[in-house]
């Protein structure tokens, strides 16, 4: 196994820090209470909340003023232990920042050895292209406040680079069985629809192997067994939740609380159409108008289909992409709520890690424009992070608005604040909010920059 270089470990680091100095401190929304609620229930040993707000969302009664949380339980079920030492509000916030900090620089990792298992070594920029896509996408966002999409960050990323490895290996190993198994398992308490993008993977990694299968019929039937078994031991939370909270392990939650919306399942196939494009091209929130290299990365993914040869590993790659865009596109509320940017496409920013690598080892004017965008969406994400990851929802902005022109800028200049670093800085005396304000952004945005430019320069 290739030793990593000192270099990326540091730059790695320098991520983590950064991530851990911009989480959100302050702000505790209608979703996260309830979740850090649920995470203490859990502690002991109960799956209902003990106190009901009237800010609370995603909450049903499951008897006479009895409340269950109906969203996801994975983030909750993580954050349990911290929540069994912790009694503060603003330090369980800490903690799930920590908690979702940590999952992206799992999939930070991740990313990197994918790169490293795809294109061969005459290759440069594969630091710098997993810096990039964390710092001026998504990723970043989503590492200081406690929403399912970090944890699920982390687990695509895992999922696509075993899935990878099972696809490559010519024979079937258990030390990738099992690996898989359990992010696939974590996914799914993450989010109970990732089922639909497992299933997929799964059936791709199956329908190559199938020539494999009849001639090491017992291997493969140990494996495939010790998959289903991790699984459905990982998974037992979420159905021993659901039969506490509704009465039956196959009907989740969410599903009750859907329907008493009115909204059925939640989910919607004629939506799709509409998702796609609010998620991808409105002029709101989209991935093009807050993300352009995101974008432009999604958009040369045949580039990267063009260099790989395997099959299968063309259908894993598409599978990771197209999966999450269409599945969320159908659901209500696929334009992610009170948060900043298209929030459910936060995996799939980290996928694109491999159109940005080829990007970024392309001739020509293309690298340099792309760290361009970079810098631009590093000093969008600086002003967010530092303001407040939860600006506005699509609903209100008017449909020429831009939600970090229109919404997080005002709330950085109004002095608002949420980052750990902006709690520290704003204790110097004397020092306004909005001057505390500019100088924290001018920090966070000055070290992210800094290791994205010298990785760049370095062609780490």
């Amino acid at each position: 196994m290739e030793v990593v270089s000192k270099h990326t470990v540091c730059v790695f680091v320098v991520v983590f820090a950064l991530m851990v100095l911009t989480i959100n401190t302050v702000y505790a929304t209608g979703y996260t209470t309830p979740m850090i609620e649920l995470s203490r229930s859990f502690c002991r040993g109960t799956t209902y909340l003990e106190r009901v707000e009237w800010f609370y969302t995603d909450i049903i009664e499951v008897s006479r003023n009895r409340y269950a949380f109906a969203g996801p339980i994975g983030v909750p079920l993580l954050l349990s232990p911290a929540a069994c030492l912790i009694n503060e509000s603003r330090a369980m916030l800490l903690a799930g920042g920590i908690l979702m900090s940590f999952s992206i620089l799992i999939s930070m990792i991740f990313s990197y050895l994918l790169l490293k298992e795809v294109f061969p070594s005459q290759y440069a920029y594969y630091t710098t292209s997993v810096t990039v896509a964390v710092l001026s996408s998504m990723p970043w966002i989503y590492s200081s406040h406690m929403f399912p999409q970090a944890v699920l960050t982390m687990c695509y990323s895992a999922l696509l680079y075993f899935s990878t490895k099972l696809v490559l290996y010519e024979d079937v190993s258990l030390r990738l069985v099992i690996p898989h198994a359990a992010f696939s398992s974590i996914a799914f308490l993450a989010d109970p629809s990732s089922t639909v993008l497992i299933v997929a993977i799964v059936a791709i990694v199956l329908l190559d192997k199938r020539s494999l299968m009849k001639k090491r019929k017992e291997k493969f039937f140990v494996s495939i067994a010790s998959w289903l078994s991790i699984v459905i031991l990982i998974s037992l939370p979420q159905l021993y939740y659901n039969y506490a909270t509704t009465g039956n392990p196959l009907v989740f939650p969410e599903l009750v609380y859907s329907q008493m919306r009115g909204l059925d399942t939640g989910f919607d196939v004629f939506r799709i159409p509409v998702g796609v494009v609010v998620q991808l091209l409105d002029l709101r929130k989209s991935l093009l108008s807050i993300y352009p290299l995101s974008f432009i990365s999604l958009i040369c993914t045949p580039n990267v289909l063009k260099h790989i040869k395997n099959k299968s590993l063309k259908a894993l790659y598409v599978s990771m992409i197209s999966v999450p865009i269409v599945a969320y596109s159908s659901w209500h509320d696929f334009h992610g709520g009170l948060s900043f940017g298209p929030r459910f496409l936060t995996p799939v920013t980290q996928i694109l890690s491999l159109s940005l690598f080829l990007l970024l080892n392309s001739r020509g004017k293309a690298p340099k424009i792309a760290v361009s965008l970079a810098m631009y969406s590093v000093f969008e994400n600086s002003v967010v992070l530092i303001s407040t990851p939860y600006p506005c929802a699509l609903q209100h902005l008017s449909i020429y608005e831009n939600q970090f022109y229109a919404c997080s800028l005002k709330s950085f200049l109004s002095g608002s604040r949420s980052a750990l670093i902006a709690e520290f800085i704003s204790k110097i005396p004397s020092m306004g909010s909005l001057v505390s304000n500019v100088i924290s952004a001018g920090l966070v945005f000055s070290l992210a920059a800094s290791v994205i430019l010298l990785s760049y320069v370095k062609k780490a």
